[in-house]
């Protein structure tokens, strides 16, 4: 199943399709128009994950606020089966550390979909500077064989700034959604999830 991994904003919010192997497609959108878009999907084809702000003992700006509103519109929008994802989360699944900060996330990507030049890639010949021909008469170029690059373009070609994080929570929620509960119509917490870890135990003994 493909998931759906939204990085909410207060005025615009990143998102990001995966099915396990690649980014599909991706985003970045104001709120009112991914409200929109989401009335289109079928509930039934994905499962949505949603970075959700946890409680910090600390004054909590309108931004803030502003972003958990738009948070709970896109799920309702969605209507599907959904799985709140914090922060933390993602710092301990991808870089196994709570002080990870957007560049550590964003290389953990990298390497787990090959490196650089595997994963983004998108880097032209210099001897053809992208033309595949170089000479008189267009000879096909010797140094990429006509391909035009010298290294392609990857899977994770073209994603910039907060789509990065929309990725994160997508590679999270698909590494890890065996172990976690998948939400319908409601938020889940650490305990519902102890339980449910608890019931599968007792199932397979």
């Amino acid at each position: 199943m493909n998931v759906l991994a939204i990085d909410p904003g207060n005025e615009y919010s990143a998102w990001c399709r995966y099915d396990g192997t690649r980014p599909v497609e991706f985003a970045k959108d104001t709120n009112e128009e991914l409200v929109f878009q989401l009335g289109f999907i079928q509930p039934d084809s994905l499962h949505l994950a949603i970075e959700y702000m946890e409680p910090r003992g600390m004054p909590t700006s309108a931004q803030e606020m502003d972003t958990q509103f738009w948070a709970g519109r896109l799920v309702q929008a969605a209507g599907a089966d959904w799985t709140p994802i914090k922060r933390r989360e993602v710092k301990i699944h991808l870089c196994g550390s709570m002080k990870a900060k957007d560049a550590n996330i964003r290389q953990s990507l990298i390497d787990k979909f090959g490196g650089d030049d595997a994963a983004i890639g998108g880097k032209k010949c210099p001897r053809c500077k992208g033309k595949g021909w170089f000479g008189a008469g267009r000879p096909t170029c010797t140094e990429c064989g006509g391909r035009k690059w010298l290294h392609p373009p990857g899977p994770l070609y073209g994603i910039a700034k907060d789509v990065w994080s929309a990725l994160a929570i997508a590679v999270t929620w698909y590494e890890k959604h065996n172990q976690h509960r998948i939400v319908t119509g409601g938020g889940g917490n650490d305990d519902d999830d102890r339980t449910n870890e608890r019931s599968a135990d007792q199932r397979t003994n």
